[in-house]
């Protein structure tokens, strides 16, 4: 009787924990949005990958910040709807556009359009659009405590 005992246990704490395992990690939520990078992220990022001056930084530093301003106050701005919202980001962005365009050199520009092509074709960033993400589909399986109390369970 003892070995059986001990054979059951042995085979059962595996078969427990991993369902406590399974069941814990598929019940956590999914890590809140992060929202658009801050102005010195921008820089950095940008710094990194053209090459930007001193000079230029400098002279971004202060487009960045004022494109980030406007786009916490239309955040923060519960009269307008969340469509009108993101009609009028688009508009904040795109008025910066031309003012980044100034800052950067003519390799600079086409290596920054170049970037902004394989932004817009890789999708919206995480924790913008999340229609369709975390579903139940995307965890893993869970044991339900039914299917283990039905099933047979011969340790011998």
């Amino acid at each position: 009787m003892k070995t059986k005992f001990a054979s059951l246990l042995t085979l059962g704490a595996p078969l427990w924990a991993s369902l406590l395992f399974c069941c814990s990690s598929a019940a956590q939520q999914p890590p809140p949005p992060h929202g658009p990078p801050n102005p010195e992220e921008r820089l950095n990022r940008m710094t990194k990958d053209l090459g930007l001056s001193s000079e230029q930084v400098a002279k971004l530093k202060p487009i960045f910040a004022g494109v980030d301003a406007k786009m916490k106050a239309l955040h923060e701005d519960s009269s307008i709807q969340p469509d009108q919202k993101r009609e009028k980001g688009r508009e904040i962005m795109k008025e910066s556009g031309p003012l980044i365009d100034a800052v950067l050199t003519p390799d600079q520009k086409t290596k920054f359009e170049e970037i902004r092509k394989k932004h817009k074709e890789d999708g919206p960033p995480p924790g913008g659009d999340r229609k369709g993400h975390h579903q139940e589909a995307d965890r893993p399986p869970c044991v339900s405590f039914e299917s283990l109390r039905t099933s047979s369970f011969d340790p011998a």
